[in-house]
């Protein structure tokens, strides 16, 4: 034959006894029956085969390649048994042999395997995680997290970016770098093709590693041996490669920001010597589309000397942030654009108290839990009627949608945990609980559940199989809200002792617990893609903090007035409070100012949630009633950001 049929038609051959028929060699015309694990020519070392659509790698089947390299290839690999999905990452082996010096090849892969280990042991939602490394015919794999959004690169092919969103990526590029700098991790080739966005929702993560400089290892380069990409190396990497640190990241990203305003790159020329002399002579041209505070962070993040630069991720994330402070104290309230909230319907349950409430993430709809065992659906922005249940004897205590369009998740008194199709009007799966659930938590695109117990109890369902991958008692009692992070890969939960339990959701670990002495929270959201809490305390403030870490990062204040329910907009520059006095408060995130207080209700607000893609914002409160409101922001008056 000439051709083998692909790694796991081979397997399946050999597993059976069959002798194996001759295989040819393109090349050199050798011809024998190689072993399973041999897929070059033992006298060329041409390949006998190459990876296909359809070919099995362990568990998972290729299903596409989503990039090829100078000297990798990943692949969109597809779970047989479990259908989630994985990048799957390869060395290109047969572009290396036979000229390549084995030596070299050795490096590579000596490199590879450093890759995987380093990113392993990162685990922050702006960096792509590793979760194994597989070895197959021979060849080593690296199984990462899939993202689907592209990348930077892709992005910035289209021309410059508005500096708002330029702002954006770039914060998370720093967030993530910066959890790599505190645990001694230089990335060394910080690009925008290593920035990968997430398929759903405005996240991105840092991957590839390969060359990553671990500060507590011996260092492994070579004395002169440069590594990198051309157009985003500092001097120091041209000029001596011992010399890199911290700073010589930050340089890639002031060059990645440059890129993203200008809309081309700070040095380019029509060689890489050109380029290198560039990087390390000339000065960057001035920047023609930013303000002069980001023109002034983009150039000291250029600097020739890397101790005139920041020194870390978090000294440059402060000083934007500065910059933006800055220029909203200075034109007040009119830096951000104006907002109106305007009351678009409302509807009164009688004497029944909402105990639940949970908007679709896609489509107009809402769910709302009665005291009593009723659940309705409800059709927005009207409020009309589309299914009322009232078909279960136990009353309904927390409620979140599944994945499936016409799929509710309820948790009752009876300790039950129902997946009930409300199309069908029937239950669809049920799952004992081994104590009531108070709150439920669900990630449709990771397929994750997360319930909160009347014990303290934690639990995390894998919800395709319906089995518990995480049980333990995390809190003293009644465990209030649990919820994930934009990604799936944080979890976070508050106990109604005041307190908040953060961790990774894989491996299942808890990271930190967190106690607010001088306040008592009553409430906490994740930031939809800063990988930032904002809690709700009783004392009326809201303070952020750094999801990974817990570190304080700011506090929003308000009359002193206790803040029962808080949420972001899905767009994450306003963020809803809901007070003992029936207000609705609304920040902007940015500023920290209030941009409005309306009266939402005649009682406390207990909940708000946001409905759509962030029309409609939902609160309820303890006279009885849900309401729907419309903010509309203003991004063309006077006070809109350029």
């Amino acid at each position: 034959m000439e051709c083998g049929d692909g790694g796991v038609n081979e397997e399946s051959r050999l597993s059976k006894g069959k002798a194996l028929e001759p295989w040819t060699c393109h090349r050199c015309g050798w011809q024998g029956k190689s072993p399973l694990r041999d897929r070059f020519c033992p006298e060329c070392f041409s390949p006998l085969w190459v990876y296909e659509v359809g070919h099995q790698v362990g568990p998972y089947e290729l299903e596409q390649i989503l990039g090829t390299g100078a000297f990798a290839e990943v692949w969109l690999g597809v779970h047989r048994d479990h259908g989630y999905v994985r990048a799957l990452k390869r060395i290109r082996i047969e572009d290396m042999l036979p000229s390549w010096d084995p030596q070299h090849i050795q490096i590579f892969q000596h490199r590879f395997v450093q890759e995987a280990r380093v990113q392993s042991e990162l685990h922050h939602p702006h960096i792509v995680q590793v979760f194994d490394l597989a070895d197959w015919h021979g060849e080593v794999w690296m199984v990462m997290e899939y993202c689907g959004g592209g990348n930077l690169e892709d992005v910035l092919r289209g021309g410059r970016l508005e500096i708002r969103t330029a702002l954006r990526i770039i914060r998370q590029l720093l967030e993530g770098l910066a959890y790599a700098h505190s645990h001694g991790v230089i990335h060394r080739d910080i690009k925008p093709s290593n920035l990968m966005k997430i398929r759903e929702g405005d996240v991105w993560k840092l991957g590839d590693f390969g060359i990553a400089k671990v500060l507590s290892d011996v260092e492994t380069t070579q004395t002169g041996l440069r590594m990198g990409t051309p157009h985003y190396m500092a001097p120091e990497q041209w000029d001596d490669p011992s010399r890199v640190s911290a700073a010589s990241d930050i340089y890639a990203v002031g060059c990645i920001l440059y890129r993203m305003i200008e809309g081309r790159l700070p040095f380019e020329g029509d060689s890489i010597t050109e380029v290198m002399r560039k990087h390390l002579m000339n000065e960057p041209p001035p920047l023609k589309y930013a303000p002069s505070w980001l023109a002034a962070v983009v150039l000291r993040a250029l600097k020739k000397d890397p101790t005139r630069r920041y020194r870390n991720a978090e000294e440059m994330i402060a000083a934007l942030a500065s910059g933006i402070r800055h220029i909203h104290g200075r034109t007040d309230r009119r830096a951000l654009p104006d907002v109106t909230f305007i009351h678009r319907s409302s509807r009164v349950f009688g004497e029944s108290l909402i105990t639940s409430m949970a908007a679709h993430e896609r489509e107009p709809r809402i769910l709302a839990s009665l005291s009593g065992p009723v659940l309705e659906e409800l059709r927005l922005p009207d409020l009309e009627e589309e299914c009322v249940l009232e078909v279960f004897d136990h009353e309904m205590l927390a409620l979140a949608w599944s994945w499936h369009p016409d799929r509710v998740l309820l948790c009752h008194e009876g300790r039950r945990m129902i997946e009930f199709d409300l199309r069908r009007l029937k239950v669809h799966r049920q799952v004992p609980l081994p104590s009531t659930a108070t709150t439920m938590a669900s990630h449709l695109q990771t397929r994750r559940v997360l319930t909160g117990h009347q014990d303290g109890r934690l639990i995390l369902w894998d919800a395709r199989v319906w089995t518990p991958v995480y049980h333990h008692r995390i809190h003293r009692g009644r465990v209030v809200r649990v919820a994930f992070n934009a990604t799936g890969s944080m979890w976070a939960s508050l106990g109604e002792r005041g307190v908040l339990n953060v961790g990774w959701v894989q491996p299942f670990e808890h990271r930190y617990s967190m106690t607010l002495e001088d306040d008592d929270p009553m409430d906490f959201d994740w930031h939809p893609f800063a990988g930032s809490m904002a809690i709700a305390t009783k004392e009326g403030k809201v303070i952020l903090v750094q999801g990974d870490g817990g570190r304080r990062i700011g506090v929003f204040k308000t009359r002193r007035v206790p803040i029962q329910a808080i949420r972001f907009h899905p767009q994450g520059e306003y963020l809803f409070g809901g007070t003992d006095r029936g207000e609705v408060v609304i920040w902007r995130v940015v500023t920290g100012s209030i941009a409005d207080i309306v009266t939402a209700h005649d009682a406390p607000v207990m909940q708000i949630t946001v409905g759509g893609k962030g029309e409609w914002i939902i609160t309820s409160g303890l006279d009885f009633s849900l309401r729907v409101w419309q903010m509309k922001v203003d991004l063309h008056g006077p006070g809109a950001l350029r």
